[in-house]
């Protein structure tokens, strides 16, 4: 379609222009075509400037995440093929469950500038002044193969989906077990699961993800990528928004079909600062001590006690406290 092609190149060439003749060499169209594709996008509240012998140019403050927008650059084959924007809702994740209940697809995914009544275990860490953040719902209907008991791992997908995306920006970023990203201790990404499922029978599951971009006031204990990336630093939502998609694509395309998640526990692995520290844990009733130690292949911390027993914990219910500093460097599991 030409007209997403026309938006694919104005949006690579940004921040600079493309000219009208480019555009029409490269598109094999003439530059009337090209002209009025310009003009249609401008009706769709597109913000495009126009210069003689320079070209076009997409506004980077017209840093929208719009399905229109999203698409043309989005290269996944299930995440993301269809696209649901609405400038403000009360929650992606309530619009993403009605669609789910109307039968929609495998990887359909709800986006929106502003929240009104976002959810999440601390729901108010996701209002912020609209197109600020990137707020956005994932519907996945997983095999019919797949438990209730391995729908965490999910999270962990997502999470290391996010973290993979904003490394460039962050690179010191650190992963909170399972769906958080902190950036100098101060949580800036949070992912919300929440499934549907009778007995063993998994009918869908809604990924709800929350990123702090652009904004330069938060709440106490949070922070937004611009605050926390190097100054000059150019940040910009779409992009991050596909790196994002296309890494789930990747990963989800590969658990469903192998159930493994290897590169995403890598990742977490990784970036997550809790190894070799002593933690109060509870779940439940249940309340112990135990020192942190890696995370196994099926995305679960383990958890060694004091007679040197290994427990692998999911992370429903489950809270912790460190009460001793990591005994291993920063950021890097223990052996087990």
């Amino acid at each position: 379609m030409i007209r997403d092609d026309v938006l694919h190149l104005l949006q690579q060439s940004q921040p600079g222009f493309i000219s009208g003749q480019a555009i029409s060499q490269r598109l094999g169209v003439t530059r009337a075509a090209v002209w009025k594709v310009i003009h249609q996008l401008e009706a769709e509240g597109c913000q495009i400037e126009s210069y003689p012998r320079r070209g076009y140019r997409l506004l980077q403050d017209a840093d929208r995440l719009t399905a229109e927008l999203l698409a043309p650059g989005l290269k996944t084959r299930v995440i993301g093929q269809q696209l649901i924007y609405h400038p403000s809702l009360d929650s992606t994740s309530r619009l993403a469950r009605d669609l789910a209940a109307d039968g929609a697809p495998d990887g359909t995914v709800v986006l929106t500038d502003r929240q009104t009544a976002p959810q999440g275990r601390r729901g108010g860490d996701w209002q912020a002044p609209a197109g600020q953040d990137i707020l956005l719902s994932v519907l996945l209907r997983p095999p019919r193969t797949v438990l209730p008991g391995q729908l965490p791992q999910l999270t962990l997908l997502a999470c290391a989906a996010a973290g993979q995306a904003l490394l460039p920006l962050l690179p010191r970023l650190t992963v909170g077990w399972p769906g958080e990203l902190y950036a100098g201790g101060k949580k800036f990404c949070g992912i919300l699961t929440q499934t549907q499922s009778e007995l063993d029978q998994v009918d869908y599951v809604i990924l709800g993800i929350g990123i702090h971009l652009l904004e330069q006031e938060t709440a106490a204990g949070l922070t937004s990528v611009a605050r926390a990336a190097a100054p000059g630093t150019l940040i910009q939502r779409l992009p991050i928004a596909q790196a994002l998609l296309q890494n789930l694509d990747h990963g989800y395309n590969v658990w469903r079909a192998s159930g493994q998640l290897t590169a995403a526990t890598a990742f977490c692995r990784q970036h997550m600062t809790i190894w070799g520290q002593t933690l109060r844990l509870q779940q439940g009733l249940r309340q112990w001590t135990g020192q942190a130690r890696t995370l196994d292949e099926q995305g679960r911390l383990l958890i060694q006690h004091e007679d040197g027993q290994m427990e692998a914990l999911q992370p429903s219910g489950l809270s912790w406290q460190p009460l001793s500093p990591p005994a291993a460097a920063v950021n890097q599991p223990a052996d087990c």
